[in-house]
């Protein structure tokens, strides 16, 4: 999954942003290693080589730690809880 798998130019050229979409798509997987071996190493590789994509990787990792940060400091109205609530069991039931 390295872009010279992609396809030359990086990830935005060559069909290497295809790449970069697979392995953003892949990431749940890749971070809970619920992948196999050989397609995590492939995800491996491509990070190490795609800038742009170890970038979204290291801001996905710290989204947690920032929301936990900021979640001392905001205060969600009632109603609006209630609507995300109401809309994440919608989304669920959907499955």
């Amino acid at each position: 999954m390295t872009h010279g798998a992609c396809g030359s130019g990086g990830p935005k050229g060559g069909g290497g942003d295809k790449c970069c979409r697979d392995a953003i798509d892949l990431l749940m997987d890749y971070l809970e290693r619920r992948l196999p071996a050989a397609e995590q190493a492939a995800l491996d590789a491509h990070f190490s080589a795609c800038p742009p994509c170890l970038d979204f990787l290291k801001a996905y990792r710290e989204t947690p730690r920032i929301v936990k940060e900021c979640s001392g400091h905001v205060t969600v109205p009632g109603e609006v809880k209630d609507r995300l609530r109401r809309f994440l069991e919608m989304k669920k039931r959907e499955k």
